[in-house]
């Protein structure tokens, strides 16, 4: 923050502006923070000692809680361990779902949507979702903010589709994932469908659990989320109706 004296006017104190460090729409460190400790994330108790499945991240401390806010209380990070320099000090926490949680981790890192849906969308379906129909984004975008008691939620333009470009629903994109399905091996695309269908409820879960609600990020999942929907249901319409046909 720059603080002024009165001998400066205000013609001096405007050009001072011009070189602060850190602005409005510009706020971040010019190095990289480094990781601070190892977070052990598991979803069931341990049985015996041992957990049934259990993924680790490094992550910086300070930038992990501000995005968490559910996770920034004394049950979770009371008694945080304080930094060292040798190693990373460990973290225990139980989360939601086990699946997603490191593709979560990196994004509240990096705030990289687009790397985020990469590493949980295939590629062809990703092809055929984007630009989201405008319509859907369009009522999602004016619906209530979900809400937790230390909910984040940090708003923002929704991503539009192309004015120009002929007029996208989500009945024409579940229908054309299923059209595009023709092309792929058997049972492959089915299965693609599903897993996407599955990780995202992941992600929503754990997105709950933390308090991080990102407009553009439910956004696009909900979106994503109700394609897929309507193809799973097409899809099955569709199969039904060639092994009627094979029958008659």
């Amino acid at each position: 923050m720059a603080i002024y004296s009165s001998q400066y006017d205000l013609s001096d104190a405007e050009r001072l502006v011009q070189y602060r460090l850190s602005t409005l729409d510009r706020t971040i460190s010019p190095r990289p923070l480094r990781a601070t400790h190892s977070l052990i994330a598991y979803d069931l108790p341990p049985l015996g000692g041992y957990f049934h499945k259990c993924v680790e991240s490094p992550i910086n401390d300070l930038l992990f809680v501000a995005n968490c806010p559910n996770l920034a209380t004394v049950e979770y990070y009371g008694s945080l361990p304080r930094r060292m320099e040798s190693k990373l000090p460990r973290i225990l926490v139980r989360v939601k779902n086990i699946e997603t949680w490191p593709e979560l981790v990196v994004y509240l890192h990096t705030k990289n949507q687009a790397g985020l849906f990469r590493t949980l969308v295939p590629e062809w379906i990703r092809d055929l979702v984007h630009p989201l129909p405008i319509s859907d984004v369009l009522k999602l975008s004016h619906a209530p903010v979900r809400q937790r008691k230390f909910s984040l939620v940090r708003c923002g333009t929704p991503p539009l589709s192309d004015p120009v470009a002929p007029v996208r629903t989500a009945d024409s994109i579940a229908k054309s994932i299923i059209e595009a399905l023709e092309s792929l091996p058997e049972n492959l695309g089915h299965q693609d469908i599903l897993d996407v269908s599955m990780r995202l409820s992941a992600l929503r879960d754990n997105l709950e659990f933390i308090g991080y609600f990102d407009a553009e990020l439910w956004i696009e999942i909900d979106v994503i989320s109700k394609i897929l929907t309507k193809a799973m249901i097409l899809g099955a319409r569709v199969d039904g109706s060639t092994k009627v046909r094979e029958k008659l």
